[in-house]
Protein backbone atom coordinates (compact mmCIF):
# COMPACT_ATOMS: atom_id res chain seq x y z
CA UNK A 1 0.00 0.00 0.00
CA UNK A 2 1.18 3.57 -0.75
CA UNK A 3 -0.13 7.01 0.14
CA UNK A 4 -0.81 9.58 -2.56
CA UNK A 5 -1.98 13.17 -2.19
CA UNK A 6 -5.45 13.76 -3.65
CA UNK A 7 -5.85 17.21 -5.17
CA UNK A 8 -9.45 18.37 -5.85
CA UNK A 9 -8.28 20.81 -8.53
CA UNK A 10 -6.58 17.97 -10.39
CA UNK A 11 -9.78 15.91 -10.07
CA UNK A 12 -11.79 18.73 -11.69
CA UNK A 13 -9.30 18.90 -14.56
CA UNK A 14 -9.53 15.12 -15.01
CA UNK A 15 -13.34 15.38 -15.16
CA UNK A 16 -13.13 18.14 -17.78
CA UNK A 17 -10.71 16.03 -19.80
CA UNK A 18 -13.00 13.00 -19.52
CA UNK A 19 -15.98 15.04 -20.73
CA UNK A 20 -14.43 15.20 -24.22
CA UNK A 21 -14.49 11.41 -24.72
CA UNK A 22 -17.85 11.05 -26.52
CA UNK A 23 -18.75 14.73 -26.65
CA UNK A 24 -18.89 15.07 -30.45
CA UNK A 25 -21.04 11.98 -31.04
CA UNK A 26 -23.47 12.92 -28.27
CA UNK A 27 -23.61 16.51 -29.54
CA UNK A 28 -24.76 15.31 -32.93
CA UNK A 29 -27.41 12.98 -31.52
CA UNK A 30 -29.02 15.70 -29.41
CA UNK A 31 -28.97 18.02 -32.45
CA UNK A 32 -30.66 15.36 -34.57
CA UNK A 33 -34.08 17.05 -34.27
CA UNK A 34 -32.67 20.08 -36.10
CA UNK A 35 -30.71 18.12 -38.68
CA UNK A 36 -33.71 15.99 -39.70
CA UNK A 37 -35.57 19.20 -40.59
CA UNK A 38 -32.77 20.77 -42.62
CA UNK A 39 -30.62 18.00 -44.15
CA UNK A 40 -31.82 16.05 -47.23
CA UNK A 41 -31.51 12.64 -45.50
CA UNK A 42 -34.36 13.48 -43.12
CA UNK A 43 -35.33 10.59 -40.87
CA UNK A 44 -32.75 8.31 -42.52
CA UNK A 45 -29.88 10.35 -41.10
CA UNK A 46 -29.65 8.38 -37.85
CA UNK A 47 -29.23 5.05 -39.64
CA UNK A 48 -26.64 6.42 -42.04
CA UNK A 49 -24.52 7.96 -39.32
CA UNK A 50 -24.71 4.82 -37.19
CA UNK A 51 -23.05 2.94 -40.06
CA UNK A 52 -20.39 5.66 -40.37
CA UNK A 53 -19.61 5.57 -36.66
CA UNK A 54 -19.25 1.78 -36.78
CA UNK A 55 -16.81 2.11 -39.69
CA UNK A 56 -14.86 4.66 -37.66
CA UNK A 57 -14.04 1.94 -35.12
CA UNK A 58 -11.54 0.41 -37.57
CA UNK A 59 -8.67 2.82 -36.67
CA UNK A 60 -9.17 2.02 -32.97
CA UNK A 61 -8.96 -1.70 -33.73
CA UNK A 62 -5.78 -1.18 -35.75
CA UNK A 63 -4.26 0.94 -32.98
CA UNK A 64 -5.06 -1.74 -30.39
CA UNK A 65 -3.48 -4.48 -32.52
CA UNK A 66 -0.36 -2.41 -33.17
CA UNK A 67 -0.08 -1.50 -29.50
CA UNK A 68 -0.35 -5.15 -28.49
CA UNK A 69 2.46 -6.01 -30.91
CA UNK A 70 4.61 -3.17 -29.53
CA UNK A 71 4.55 -1.27 -32.82
CA UNK A 72 3.32 2.01 -31.25
CA UNK A 73 6.46 3.87 -30.21
CA UNK A 74 4.94 7.30 -29.61
CA UNK A 75 3.82 8.09 -26.06
CA UNK A 76 0.10 8.40 -25.35
CA UNK A 77 0.04 12.11 -24.46
CA UNK A 78 0.95 13.53 -27.92
CA UNK A 79 -1.60 11.20 -29.53
CA UNK A 80 -4.32 12.44 -27.15
CA UNK A 81 -3.43 16.09 -27.81
CA UNK A 82 -3.44 15.52 -31.58
CA UNK A 83 -6.77 13.69 -31.40
CA UNK A 84 -8.46 16.47 -29.44
CA UNK A 85 -7.07 19.11 -31.80
CA UNK A 86 -8.34 17.13 -34.80
CA UNK A 87 -11.84 16.62 -33.45
CA UNK A 88 -12.07 20.29 -32.42
CA UNK A 89 -11.31 21.42 -35.98
CA UNK A 90 -13.72 18.86 -37.43
CA UNK A 91 -16.56 20.02 -35.17
CA UNK A 92 -16.10 23.60 -36.40
CA UNK A 93 -16.24 22.44 -40.03
CA UNK A 94 -19.41 20.42 -39.37
CA UNK A 95 -21.02 23.44 -37.73
CA UNK A 96 -20.19 25.83 -40.59
CA UNK A 97 -20.56 23.54 -43.61
CA UNK A 98 -23.19 21.02 -42.42
CA UNK A 99 -25.60 22.12 -45.16
CA UNK A 100 -23.13 21.40 -47.99
CA UNK A 101 -24.43 18.50 -50.09
CA UNK A 102 -23.15 16.45 -53.02
CA UNK A 103 -25.21 14.47 -55.53
CA UNK A 104 -24.27 10.80 -55.01
CA UNK A 105 -26.17 7.70 -56.20
CA UNK A 106 -29.19 9.69 -57.29
CA UNK A 107 -29.65 11.64 -54.05
CA UNK A 108 -28.25 14.67 -52.29
CA UNK A 109 -25.84 13.64 -49.53
CA UNK A 110 -24.55 15.73 -46.62
CA UNK A 111 -20.94 14.89 -47.40
CA UNK A 112 -19.41 17.26 -44.81
CA UNK A 113 -21.52 15.71 -42.06
CA UNK A 114 -20.53 12.20 -43.19
CA UNK A 115 -16.80 12.95 -43.22
CA UNK A 116 -16.98 14.97 -40.03
CA UNK A 117 -18.81 12.29 -38.09
CA UNK A 118 -16.31 9.68 -39.28
CA UNK A 119 -13.43 11.58 -37.68
CA UNK A 120 -15.50 12.41 -34.59
CA UNK A 121 -16.29 8.70 -34.25
CA UNK A 122 -12.60 7.78 -34.67
CA UNK A 123 -11.55 10.06 -31.82
CA UNK A 124 -14.46 9.02 -29.58
CA UNK A 125 -13.75 5.31 -29.99
CA UNK A 126 -10.00 5.88 -29.62
CA UNK A 127 -10.71 7.61 -26.31
CA UNK A 128 -11.64 4.23 -24.84
CA UNK A 129 -8.20 2.83 -25.65
CA UNK A 130 -6.23 6.03 -24.97
CA UNK A 131 -7.87 8.01 -22.18
CA UNK A 132 -8.69 5.19 -19.76
CA UNK A 133 -5.20 3.57 -19.75
CA UNK A 134 -3.70 7.02 -19.21
CA UNK A 135 -5.93 7.83 -16.22
CA UNK A 136 -5.37 4.37 -14.71
CA UNK A 137 -1.80 5.43 -13.98
CA UNK A 138 -3.16 7.95 -11.47
CA UNK A 139 -4.75 7.36 -8.05
CA UNK A 140 -8.10 5.57 -7.97
CA UNK A 141 -10.11 8.67 -7.00
CA UNK A 142 -8.96 10.40 -10.17
CA UNK A 143 -10.23 7.41 -12.10
CA UNK A 144 -13.65 8.04 -10.51
CA UNK A 145 -13.40 11.71 -11.51
CA UNK A 146 -12.74 10.63 -15.09
CA UNK A 147 -15.98 8.64 -15.17
CA UNK A 148 -17.84 11.67 -13.81
CA UNK A 149 -16.47 13.54 -16.82
CA UNK A 150 -17.48 10.66 -19.08
CA UNK A 151 -21.07 11.23 -17.99
CA UNK A 152 -20.66 14.95 -18.66
CA UNK A 153 -19.90 14.16 -22.32
CA UNK A 154 -23.63 13.51 -22.72
CA UNK A 155 -24.84 16.08 -20.18
CA UNK A 156 -23.05 19.10 -21.68
CA UNK A 157 -24.49 18.88 -25.25
CA UNK A 158 -27.91 18.10 -23.76
CA UNK A 159 -27.76 21.35 -21.78
CA UNK A 160 -26.73 23.21 -24.95
CA UNK A 161 -29.71 21.71 -26.80
CA UNK A 162 -32.16 22.62 -24.02
CA UNK A 163 -30.90 26.20 -24.01
CA UNK A 164 -31.16 26.23 -27.80
CA UNK A 165 -34.84 25.25 -27.62
CA UNK A 166 -34.57 23.19 -30.79
CA UNK A 167 -37.69 21.07 -30.20
CA UNK A 168 -40.15 23.89 -29.53
CA UNK A 169 -43.25 24.01 -31.75
CA UNK A 170 -46.91 24.93 -31.60
CA UNK A 171 -49.97 23.51 -33.34
CA UNK A 172 -51.62 25.97 -35.74
CA UNK A 173 -55.21 25.56 -36.96
CA UNK A 174 -55.37 25.69 -40.77
CA UNK A 175 -58.82 26.91 -41.87
CA UNK A 176 -58.06 27.00 -45.59
CA UNK A 177 -58.73 23.27 -45.95
CA UNK A 178 -61.91 21.29 -45.64
CA UNK A 179 -62.08 20.10 -42.97
CA UNK A 180 -59.73 22.40 -40.98
CA UNK A 181 -56.73 20.64 -39.47
CA UNK A 182 -53.80 21.30 -37.17
CA UNK A 183 -50.23 21.58 -38.42
CA UNK A 184 -47.04 21.98 -36.38
CA UNK A 185 -45.16 25.24 -36.73
CA UNK A 186 -41.64 25.07 -35.42
CA UNK A 187 -40.48 27.98 -33.33
CA UNK A 188 -37.06 29.22 -34.38
CA UNK A 189 -34.39 28.09 -31.89
CA UNK A 190 -32.56 30.69 -29.85
CA UNK A 191 -29.40 29.99 -31.84
CA UNK A 192 -28.57 27.92 -34.89
CA UNK A 193 -26.58 24.78 -35.64
CA UNK A 194 -23.35 26.72 -36.17
CA UNK A 195 -23.52 28.31 -32.72
CA UNK A 196 -24.32 24.93 -31.17
CA UNK A 197 -21.19 23.36 -32.64
CA UNK A 198 -19.08 26.39 -31.75
CA UNK A 199 -20.11 25.84 -28.11
CA UNK A 200 -19.14 22.18 -28.50
CA UNK A 201 -15.81 23.27 -30.01
CA UNK A 202 -15.15 25.57 -27.04
CA UNK A 203 -15.84 22.71 -24.63
CA UNK A 204 -13.36 20.55 -26.54
CA UNK A 205 -10.78 23.31 -26.09
CA UNK A 206 -11.50 23.37 -22.35
CA UNK A 207 -10.91 19.62 -22.18
CA UNK A 208 -7.74 19.91 -24.27
CA UNK A 209 -6.34 22.64 -22.02
CA UNK A 210 -7.26 20.55 -18.97
CA UNK A 211 -5.29 17.58 -20.34
CA UNK A 212 -2.27 19.72 -21.21
CA UNK A 213 -2.22 21.03 -17.63
CA UNK A 214 -2.65 17.50 -16.23
CA UNK A 215 0.21 16.05 -18.24
CA UNK A 216 2.72 18.86 -18.55
CA UNK A 217 2.04 21.06 -15.51
CA UNK A 218 0.92 18.61 -12.82
CA UNK A 219 3.58 19.79 -10.37
CA UNK A 220 2.31 23.35 -10.76
CA UNK A 221 -1.20 22.19 -9.81
CA UNK A 222 0.08 20.78 -6.53
CA UNK A 223 2.03 23.98 -5.85
CA UNK A 224 -0.88 26.31 -6.61
CA UNK A 225 -3.56 24.41 -4.69
CA UNK A 226 -3.33 24.95 -0.88
CA UNK A 227 -1.99 21.81 0.76
CA UNK A 228 -4.50 22.06 3.61
CA UNK A 229 -7.27 21.38 1.08
CA UNK A 230 -5.71 18.09 -0.04
CA UNK A 231 -5.68 14.73 1.68
CA UNK A 232 -3.77 11.50 1.48
CA UNK A 233 -5.41 8.43 -0.01
CA UNK A 234 -4.17 4.88 0.04
CA UNK A 235 -3.18 3.69 -3.37
CA UNK A 236 -3.02 -0.06 -3.90
CA UNK A 237 0.22 -1.24 -5.41
CA UNK A 238 -0.58 -4.07 -7.76
CA UNK A 239 2.12 -6.71 -8.00
CA UNK A 240 1.94 -8.42 -11.39
CA UNK A 241 1.59 -12.19 -11.28
CA UNK A 242 3.66 -14.11 -13.78
CA UNK A 243 1.49 -16.72 -15.44
CA UNK A 244 3.14 -19.60 -17.20
CA UNK A 245 2.15 -20.62 -20.68
CA UNK A 246 0.66 -23.85 -19.35
CA UNK A 247 -1.58 -21.88 -16.97
CA UNK A 248 -3.12 -19.73 -19.71
CA UNK A 249 -6.41 -21.42 -20.42
CA UNK A 250 -9.48 -20.68 -22.50
CA UNK A 251 -12.63 -21.31 -20.52
CA UNK A 252 -14.46 -22.59 -23.54
CA UNK A 253 -18.23 -22.12 -23.47
CA UNK A 254 -18.16 -19.64 -20.57
CA UNK A 255 -15.85 -17.25 -22.41
CA UNK A 256 -17.83 -17.65 -25.62
CA UNK A 257 -21.05 -16.90 -23.74
CA UNK A 258 -19.54 -13.80 -22.10
CA UNK A 259 -18.21 -12.49 -25.41
CA UNK A 260 -21.60 -13.05 -27.06
CA UNK A 261 -23.38 -11.23 -24.23
CA UNK A 262 -20.97 -8.28 -24.43
CA UNK A 263 -21.37 -8.13 -28.22
CA UNK A 264 -25.16 -8.23 -27.89
CA UNK A 265 -25.31 -5.47 -25.28
CA UNK A 266 -22.95 -3.15 -27.15
CA UNK A 267 -24.65 -3.98 -30.44
CA UNK A 268 -28.00 -2.86 -29.02
CA UNK A 269 -26.57 0.29 -27.41
CA UNK A 270 -24.25 1.43 -30.19
CA UNK A 271 -25.83 0.02 -33.36
CA UNK A 272 -29.47 -1.04 -33.10
CA UNK A 273 -30.94 1.68 -30.89
CA UNK A 274 -29.26 4.69 -32.58
CA UNK A 275 -30.12 3.42 -36.08
CA UNK A 276 -33.85 2.99 -35.36
CA UNK A 277 -34.17 5.96 -33.01
CA UNK A 278 -35.58 8.39 -35.57
CA UNK A 279 -38.10 5.85 -36.88
CA UNK A 280 -39.22 4.86 -33.38
CA UNK A 281 -39.99 8.46 -32.41
CA UNK A 282 -41.67 9.25 -35.75
CA UNK A 283 -45.18 8.23 -34.51
CA UNK A 284 -44.71 10.72 -31.66
CA UNK A 285 -43.41 13.51 -33.88
CA UNK A 286 -45.05 16.97 -33.94
CA UNK A 287 -46.96 16.05 -37.11
CA UNK A 288 -48.70 13.19 -35.32
CA UNK A 289 -49.25 15.10 -32.11
CA UNK A 290 -51.10 17.85 -33.96
CA UNK A 291 -53.49 15.43 -35.68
Amino acid sequence: MGDECFNPLLAVLVALFGSTSWLGVNAFWVEMSVHTQTLPEGWNLGSILTIIIQISSIPAILYTLLDQKGKVTMSTAPIIVSSLLLVSIVIIFVGIFNDVTVHIAGSQRSIVVYIGMFFVGVVSILSDVLFIPYIKNMAGLYFNAFFVGLGMSALVPSIFSIIQGARSYECILINSTDPPHLEPRFISPRFGVTTFYILTFLWYLIGLIAFIIIHYFRDSIHRLWPKRYTWNVKNDIVVPIVVGESDKTWNGRIDVLLLCMIATVYGCISVLMPSIQSFVVLPYSPVRRCL
